[in-house]
């Protein structure tokens, strides 16, 4: 079964993609397009500009990211860019599947905020100390370099997902629920969560990304 992600997530968007996880009975494949997995929460002033937004948009993500760990086997196929909170939503999936067009970053320090509510989900892939670097840089990997670093699990093709997925299948759901709910860090999750809801409360980070909204380059 294939979820499709919007280039940005709102919360709408977020909800949706929940609800279809959560009534998945079979393996689930969550993709973007050949050009964009996913660039991250939507910073649009609609939905970030006031602290009720912000908030709205913290909580759906928190609960897509349940609906993840929560739900049926989940493969991430990286086609393209993952950007902030995209890179989160491939690291709660159970396998990252990464074609030789995909790049990861994280972008949130440049626009005033912290991958707080993802911190816990890249942490079981990657070195902290290694994570705490890429989020200082936004450092762009490619795909053998998110392998390399355990963004992704290989750099792989559509034939070597359908693979995985037919392995998964063998699987028994009621026994995957089990094990994926005793494993998911979801209070870490749900902390990291909060730290982003008062950053985007602060008047400083919204007139920062106003800026950005606005065209003004935050960074040289």
């Amino acid at each position: 079964m294939d979820v499709t992600l919007p280039h940005a997530l709102t919360s709408t968007s977020l909800c949706a993609l929940a609800e279809v996880i959560d009534q998945a009975q079979e393996p689930i494949v969550i993709r973007g397009d050949e050009v964009t997995f996913c660039l991250g929460l939507s910073l649009d002033e609609d939905h970030a500009g006031t602290a009720d937004l912000g908030s709205a948009l913290v909580d759906s993500f928190v609960r897509c990211v349940r609906a993840i760990r929560c739900g049926p086997p989940a493969v991430a196929f990286v086609q393209g860019a993952a950007r902030g909170a995209g890179v989160g939503l491939a690291a709660a999936c159970d396998r990252v599947l990464a074609t030789t067009t995909s790049s990861f970053a994280l972008t949130e320090l440049y626009l005033g905020l912290t991958p707080a509510a993802i911190w816990p989900l890249l942490a079981e892939r990657v070195p902290e100390a290694r994570l705490r670097w890429l989020a200082l840089t936004a450092e762009c990997l490619g795909a053998e370099d998110a392998v390399a670093t355990g963004l992704a699990d290989a750099v792989a093709s559509a034939e070597d997902l359908h693979a995985a997925l037919r392995r998964l299948r063998r699987t028994d759901l009621g026994a995957v629920r089990l094990l994926k709910e005793s494993t998911a860090p979801l209070l870490a999750v749900a902390e990291g969560a909060e730290r982003t809801r008062w950053r985007l409360a602060d008047a400083e980070v919204r007139n920062r990304l106003a800026r950005y909204r606005s065209g003004e380059p935050l960074w040289r």
